[in-house]
């Protein structure tokens, strides 16, 4: 229906614009399969088959099972998503680099992968994809951009709206004007729909980019006798290297889902952190790992866990060599790269076989549903294997039982909220508890000493169910806060968290934040 209200315009367009000889011939469909036609800058559409000739102005539109691959004029492959407008702004090569060449995409809506050919190779600048909120730019390259649009009315998005890069293999960047992100391979970045906002690198890959586009050239067209002419000739012709291998998928079915008992599990989903997608320098946390942190920023005062494997959050945390985090994402929609920050507090501490670590950074980027911000503090603990549902039966067998963890094993020193960083935890207490056969929290007791003097306790109204415990269930409170020394002398608090151990728990990893007026304090705590 779009397509068809914007075609009289496109006419009248061309009619007050006059006869127009020709458009810069730009390539052509070498594979089309379903629902896929070219909007052509004079306003007509015609289906796409294989052949049909690209121009500069030209619009590519592919339906819900629409797919196309195409081969431009400088040997560049595009395969083109379904669900994808795609327009050839510019795309000019006259079979030499002299620098009349230039090669513009501009995406509407949906994504493409491409090889890129002698326009990107040879003369980068005069390459980039335009998107509503950013610029691609590229450094030679295999990548993947997607622009996801802000949804109509009743419409459910893909994913969160804005521009996405995926990396393959060369450099890229993302530019908006709230600055600039540069991409290695196989990373991925994101500029979101809302203003300048800054771009952003991604913790884990979105599960709406992890099936690839096949770039495959096809062998028996008139471009492809072209190419072979010009080789026999002896003319030097871009590389196109092979395409990467098929995505491997960590498979949950072989490590421990932790946190709900299996019947309340949904089914066994693959893994969210792909092992061609890890940024240099960086290992992916094993499944099971347990993290929980949060951060502070203007009017934000947050704390939140994960369990890597989890398939209810699909959480990845990416770490660098001494075991903080680059990267944390879920598929909620949270990521937080550390971005070079320096690390302010850390420490480690080993319980049983399992080392934890914790530390603040001071600085990075969020992006989660409240937007992107740049956190003045963001904190984490980190580490150890989740205690698996069977362990936490075996260990509360029966109703009534109970299992307590009541020693501080290491923390992050607590963050006011106006910055100041320093302090202690005193105490800490959380206890699980079967209450009819479900693993609930029954107990979390805290007692925080700030750097501004001021002295914290918590205790928790009612049992919350393991698993709300980690992923945060409805968001609401689950402590009830006292504080000497704050602007009001009782409030609220979140704790998140999960044990760790197996086939004994021993630990759990939280984090906690607490509110009382105006005053507040957020931090991470190992309890043994």
């Amino acid at each position: 229906m779009r397509a068809m209200r914007i075609l009289p315009f496109l006419f009248a367009l061309a009619v007050l614009l006059g006869p127009v000889a020709a458009w810069a011939d730009a390539g052509e469909v070498r594979f089309a399969q379903g629902d896929v036609h070219i909007l052509r800058a004079g306003g007509k559409a015609e289906s796409a088959v294989r052949g049909t000739r690209l121009h500069e102005g030209d619009t590519i539109v592919t339906g819900a099972g629409g797919y196309a691959q195409l081969t431009m004029v400088d040997d560049a492959i595009v395969a083109v998503r379904p669900d994808t407008r795609l327009k050839v702004e510019t795309y000019r090569y006259s079979g030499k680099v002299d620098g009349s060449e230039k090669g513009v995409w501009g995406l509407v809506r949906g994504g493409f992968r491409t090889l890129t050919g002698w326009i990107g190779r040879n003369n980068k600048d005069a390459y980039a994809v335009r998107t509503p909120t950013a610029t691609i730019g590229i450094r030679g390259t295999d990548h993947e951009p997607m622009y996801i649009p802000p949804p109509a009315a009743g419409e459910i998005p893909l994913g969160e709206p804005g521009t996405y890069n995926k990396v393959n293999s060369g450099q890229t960047y993302i530019q908006t004007g709230g600055g600039r992100l540069e991409l290695g391979a196989n990373q991925v970045g994101f500029a979101a729909a809302r203003g300048d906002a800054p771009p952003v690198r991604l913790a884990q890959m979105p599960s709406f980019m992890k099936v690839t586009p096949p770039l495959r050239p096809v062998g028996s067209g008139p471009r492809d006798k072209e190419r072979q002419e010009r080789q026999e000739r002896g003319d030097i012709l871009p590389q196109r290297p092979p395409p990467p291998p098929a995505l491997v998928a960590m498979a949950l079915a072989e490590a421990p889902v932790p946190l709900l008992p299996p019947a309340l599990l949904p089914p066994v989903q693959a893994g969210t952190v792909d092992p061609r997608y890890i940024p240099p320098g960086s290992t992916p946390a094993p499944l099971g790992y347990v993290a929980a942190g949060g951060d502070l920023s203007p009017g934000v005062l947050d704390n939140g866990a994960l369990v890597v494997g989890n398939p209810l959050e699909n959480g990845a945390v990416l770490l660098g060599p001494a075991g903080l985090p680059l990267a944390v994402g879920t598929s909620g929609g949270f990521n937080y790269s550390s971005d070079g920050a320096p690390v302010v507090d850390a420490g480690t501490t080993t319980v049983g076989s399992h080392t934890i670590n914790w530390g603040i950074y001071a600085g990075g980027t969020i992006s989660d549903n409240a937007g992107v911000r740049h956190p003045q503090y963001f904190f984490f603990m980190g580490g150890g294997i989740a205690s698996t549902p069977a362990t936490l039966a075996a260990t509360l067998p029966g109703a009534g039982a109970t299992l307590s963890f009541s020693s501080v094993g290491g923390y992050t020193k607590p963050i006011t909220e106006s910055g100041a960083v320093g302090g202690s935890v005193g105490s800490i207490l959380v206890e699980l508890k079967n209450v009819g056969g479900n693993i609930m929290v029954s107990k979390y007791n805290l007692g925080v000493t700030d750097a501004l003097g001021r002295t914290w306790s918590t205790s928790m109204p009612a049992p919350v169910p393991l698993g709300a415990f980690v992923i945060g269930g409805t968001g609401t409170p689950n402590l009830s806060v006292g504080c000497a020394g704050c602007t009001a002398s009782t409030g609220t608090g979140n704790a998140r968290g999960a044990p760790f151990g197996n086939p004994v728990p021993l630990g759990a990893i939280t984090s906690y934040s607490l509110q009382a007026g105006t005053s507040g304090v957020v931090g991470a705590v190992l309890a043994k």
